[in-house]
């Protein structure tokens, strides 16, 4: 893709960061077999894998299974990743939160969960955030959302140690203070992909409210990348 293409779709995901597409996708289990699909489907040999919160756990997955079809990464705020051990208590009441939330919106639906959930501590990191969220959320197909949160939950995962397999050249890209997209996350791919690169930002919202600070990021990286 050309990089103002790839950079206005990552923008897009950066203020975004789950996507209302998931709907029409039978289990999470296949969104690495789709991405790979669509990349022969092209009749490209190679492309530039990205995804944001459950979207960079897919395309890590791709990169440890099918690495001959990945040219490079571009990870945004990985989910929780590791042995369930590894994740801090943040992350855990973090995803705890997250899954009651996925059960109140298949039970009672998106109005009444997000009333709910703004009540919740790790909702947003500010007021202003609180609102922002949950008006997106009260924008989203009820199947959609839940189809989503649960894939957050059940991202395809591999131990660590398989991160260091990965040789495509890597942009990870993260914010402090979010349990569901947890730096530490980041830190250990930066730690295990050799050719690596971690942005981090010193708050949740940053990248949303920076975008030129992104782009910079991204455009930087798949120059070096060519």
């Amino acid at each position: 893709l050309p990089h103002e293409t790839l950079s206005s779709w990552l923008t897009r995901l950066a203020r975004a960061n789950a996507s209302t597409l998931a709907s029409w996708l039978p289990a999470v289990s296949d969104y690495p077999h789709k991405m790979i699909a669509s990349l022969d489907f092209a009749g490209e040999r190679q492309a530039i894998f990205a995804g944001g919160s459950m979207g960079a756990a897919t395309a890590l997955w791709v990169a440890v299974e099918r690495p001959e079809k990945v040219r490079a990464l571009v990870l945004v705020m990985p989910p929780p990743l590791g042995q369930e051990a590894m994740r801090r208590e943040d992350e855990a009441q973090a995803i705890k939160i997250l899954d009651i939330l996925a059960a109140a919106v298949a039970n009672y639906g998106v109005a009444q969960t997000v009333e709910m959930a703004k009540l919740f501590p790790g909702f947003a990191a500010t007021p202003e955030e609180r609102e922002e969220r949950a008006a997106w959320l009260l924008k989203q197909n009820p199947l959609a959302l839940t189809h989503a949160i649960r894939g957050l939950l059940t991202s395809p995962g591999h131990h660590p140690d398989a991160y260091r397999g990965i040789t495509a050249p890597t942009l990870i890209v993260a914010h402090e203070k979010d349990g569901l997209h947890p730096v530490r996350a980041a830190q250990l791919l930066a730690d295990s992909i050799p050719d690596s690169r971690l942005v981090v930002a010193p708050e949740p919202g940053f990248w949303r409210s920076n975008p030129a600070a992104f782009l910079a990021e991204v455009h930087a990286f798949l120059d070096r990348v060519g």
